[in-house]
């Protein structure tokens, strides 16, 4: 047997809902036949042609999202506290741990949360349409933990 494709240090057989990043490009499993790529924008021609090359003889299907999503990045000491506002998940260290990534809700938005290296920086992936009301909302969460941290 082979050795599965690797890209952005993840392998496509790496568990689902894990994260692999080299520094500039991420590669999140989302499921069975699911992942997202991420990386600098200029760079997105060079990117798909580096995925077909890692998936060469297999059967794949890639498709350029980029204009549908917005990835808004949230960091810092609180950055858990205010996804938490409207996430439901648990972001605790043992439970979405470096190298995490998943789908959930944001309030009512549908989103793909991801958290690629140990650093308090989180970052969440949705639609266009979307991005208005889920930066909105991320701004006043960020209102409301500081607030309750001041107190």
């Amino acid at each position: 047997a082979g050795t599965a494709p690797k890209l952005a240090g993840l392998a496509l057989d790496a568990p689902i809902n894990t994260v692999g990043t080299d520094g500039e490009v991420w590669l999140a499993r989302l499921g069975p036949d699911e992942w997202l790529v991420g990386g600098p924008e200029a760079d997105a021609d060079l990117l798909q042609g580096r995925i077909h090359e890692a998936l060469a003889g297999l059967p794949h299907s890639l498709v350029d999202v980029s204009h549908r999503n917005v990835g808004i990045d949230v960091s810092g000491r609180q950055a858990a506290a205010v996804l938490n506002a409207g996430c439901p998940l648990d972001l605790s260290e043992a439970a979405f741990p470096p190298g995490s990534a998943t789908r959930t809700l944001l309030c009512k938005a549908e989103i793909v949360l991801i958290r690629a290296t140990a650093a308090p920086l989180y970052r969440v992936e949705c639609w266009r349409s979307f991005s208005t009301y889920v930066h909105g909302f991320l701004n006043e969460a960020v209102f409301g933990v500081e607030g309750s941290a001041a107190h």
